[in-house]
């Protein structure tokens, strides 16, 4: 990851380490300069301090849904949901969003600090099931592109509306539309070895930016979203 740092520091980020993973929290004085890229722009929002974590079978489908509280069964390939894990007596123990892939394959993207106790859960309630568990981090990340250009920029690069996924030269990368309430959100899982690469091709657009995730946590507020 000491190239991703490295990208952010050039770029005047100052850093904070979340589950060992060093993330932008903000950028040196241009606050109000991140909101205003996020409400009418396009903000580039590192969330590789999300675990991610794969589930992939025949059973990998049924399992989940008897875990969390949306109905996966609505949940198209390619498709996004949010979603809770609670306890029996109904508190909300983790809050989530889950990607489906392809067919048999879906992808948690747990909040940060959330990842090892949602695996453990995952585990022990996993007896016989046809299905296989895996961490993707060593070989994916998160990179979100918010706001009402995000498609736009996406599509510059050569990506199409409707597909999830694509090739960036020789990257394969999933995007997946997930917009927050109606606001415009695209959730894009990157190759590690590609991700600086990805947001370099994107900052040659114009009315986008890095944005940290206080002026993320900002724009949550301001849309009323749950933190």
């Amino acid at each position: 990851m000491n190239s991703l740092i490295q990208f952010h520091q050039n770029h005047g980020a100052e850093l904070e380490e979340i589950e060992g993973i060093t993330i932008p929290i903000r950028y040196v004085n241009r606050f109000q300069k991140e909101r205003q890229t996020l409400i009418r722009g396009a903000g580039i929002l590192d969330h590789s301090s999300m675990m991610l974590i794969q589930v992939k079978g025949t059973d990998a489908l049924q399992f989940l849904q008897g875990m969390v509280t949306n109905d996966l069964n609505a949940l198209k390939i390619g498709g996004f949901q949010p979603n809770l894990i609670c306890s029996n007596r109904g508190k909300i123990e983790h809050r989530m969003e889950i990607i489906r892939s392809s067919d048999n394959t879906l992808i948690l993207c747990c909040n940060p600090g959330e990842g090892l106790d949602i695996g453990r859960k995952l585990d022990q309630y996993h007896i016989r099931e046809e299905l296989e568990m895996s961490v993707l981090n060593s070989k994916m990340i998160r990179v979100d592109l918010v706001g009402p250009l995000s498609g736009e920029k996406l599509e510059n690069l050569g990506w199409s509306q409707g597909t999830h996924g694509w090739m960036l030269d020789d990257l394969e990368v999933i995007t997946v539309e997930a917009p927050i309430f109606e606001f415009p959100r695209y959730i894009n899982l990157v190759p590690v070895e590609g991700a600086v690469g990805f947001m370099d091709w994107l900052m040659d657009e114009a009315d986008l930016d890095s944005v940290g995730h206080e002026a993320f946590s900002d724009l949550l507020t301001y849309l009323g979203y749950p933190q």
